[in-house]
């Protein structure tokens, strides 16, 4: 096996590693009930040996495989890539080596997971329903005199700094067990050309450029598209989803809808309208119609209205959380939002799903029909539903979409930076570097120089690779 393909498979295995002790950890901890995660630790190793595209990688992959069996896990896949990034610059800068850069490194993580965590529990729930979080919240809230808001961020904060604490260690002890060789085998790949050492690199990173570098053309235009990738993508999911949850709304009151047809007797509307319960079946019909509106909790209310001239004239009207039902007979007036069907309702047509939003609320209804023998409509079934969890789905499906997307947004855009900086700024910043080394007033050193230069052995096999050769060529001829 070359030294491409070993360096590629050693990539493979260490984001397989970096994937299985994430999730290995993050059971570990799940299964003996703590309040700690340690989904962290290969995240960190990888970041650590591979750089930060693999650690990207080991991120966003724990967060979807974990995200398959709980899609709450699907919120936080933003905050394992940063983890990875700040991995990496830390340790790029050789942070790690002293106490006060590693206490902020935990603090910052810890800052960042903890105060997104908090933000998606009160996002989603108002608080923290349970737990030491909630405990601890509690305990702040008393001592402290501060609000449930701030308490509860606190010690969101807290509880993720005794995750990452012995995260951190836990990686620093595996790490001190990694031969130097992985290192190196690590750091050569990308390489396109013979490595260079870590003064040139650091020089050849730090070249000048007139107006502005390749390097940064490049973020700048992938940022670009990527924002409005995502941007993009994010408004196009959630119109379709926010139509996919409207339509499952209007099938689940249809459903509703016509088994409640099923159960009336349009022959007995009239009585029913006139003298209520007193009519024989009255409750039995009651008590079926009860059974469906509760089969589903979505269904707020269920009624069933003679429509006439001069309004809705009360069947049956189930009671609701919130409201008493009115009794047979009642009188209501039409609401405005009725006002574009009523002619089609008086005729006893059937009419579209409407929404309303009224002094009952943001709901979705469902007129069925009943017919009689004759083929006349005695009355209409009416089922709504309630469109407040609607908004819900939405706003949940959007910052699980939106934490999933800049996840991949950030990959993307270092995973461009990496093929940039590898397939056109190291070497063209080495061929710079070189060239700016030639000497014309010495034929031994003019020699030594195109010799040097040969030595690069660049192939990125493209027009860099092609420029690289002619220049070789062309120095190769000067020295003939």
């Amino acid at each position: 096996m070359n030294k491409s393909l070993r360096r590629s498979a050693g990539l493979l295995v260490l984001i397989a590693s970096g994937i299985c002790l994430n999730l290995l950890l993050g059971r570990i901890a799940s299964g003996f009930n703590t309040p700690l995660y340690l989904d962290t630790v290969g995240t960190m190793i990888t970041a650590v040996i591979g750089g930060y595209v693999p650690g990207i990688v080991v991120a966003l992959s724990t967060n979807l495989i974990n995200a398959i069996q709980d899609d709450y896990n699907a919120y936080f896949g933003i905050i394992n890539v940063l983890i990875a990034l700040i991995t990496t610059y830390f340790y790029n800068k050789g942070l790690f080596k002293k106490i006060r850069y590693i206490l902020c490194y935990i603090l910052l993580i810890s800052f960042l997971g903890g105060i997104y965590g908090y933000f998606i529990s009160w996002t989603l729930e108002g608080s923290y329903s349970g737990g030491m979080v909630h405990d601890i919240s509690a305990y702040l809230s008393g001592l402290l005199h501060i609000d449930i808001f701030f308490s509860d961020a606190i010690a969101s904060f807290i509880i993720d700094i005794l995750d990452k604490v012995p995260s951190f260690i836990l990686a620093s002890i595996i790490l001190k067990f990694v031969p130097q060789s992985i290192f190196s085998e690590m750091n050569s790949i990308g390489w396109l050309q013979t490595p260079v050492g870590n003064k040139v690199f650091k020089h050849i990173n730090k070249n000048k450029s007139r107006v502005i570098s390749i390097k940064y053309k490049v973020i700048i235009v992938i940022s670009a598209a990527c924002f409005m990738i995502v941007f993009i993508l994010s408004a196009i999911s959630l119109r379709l989803f926010s139509d996919y949850s409207k339509n499952q709304h209007i099938n689940l009151a249809k459903q509703a809808a016509n088994a409640a047809v099923l159960c009336i007797d349009p022959e007995m509307v009239d009585d029913y309208i006139a003298h209520g319960e007193a009519v024989p079946g009255y409750r039995d019909t009651e008590n079926n119609l009860e059974i469906i509106k509760n089969v589903s909790k979505d269904v707020e209310y269920l009624y069933v209205y003679k429509i006439k001239e001069d309004g809705c004239h009360v069947v049956f009207d189930l009671d609701s959380a919130d409201v008493e039902g009115s009794d047979p007979g009642t009188l209501i007036e039409f609401d405005e939002g009725f006002t574009p069907y009523l002619p089609a309702l008086l005729a006893g047509d059937e009419i579209e799903p409407l929404i309303t939003d009224d002094k009952y609320g943001w709901l979705l209804t469902v007129y069925e029909p009943v017919y009689d023998k004759t083929g006349k409509c005695s009355c209409y079934v009416g089922v709504d539903i309630s469109m407040q969890d609607l908004n819900v789905y939405k706003k949940n499906f959007l910052m699980k979409f939106s934490s999933l997307g800049f996840g991949f947004f950030i990959l993307i855009l270092a995973l461009s930076l990496w093929l940039a900086k590898y397939h056109i700024v190291y070497p063209i910043n080495t061929m710079a570097e070189e060239a700016g080394k030639f000497v014309y007033n010495s034929e031994e050193g003019l020699t030594n120089n195109v010799e040097q230069f040969k030595e690069l052995k660049i192939r990125t096999g493209d027009e860099i690779e092609n420029l690289y050769l002619t220049f070789v060529k062309t120095t190769e001829d000067s020295v003939a």
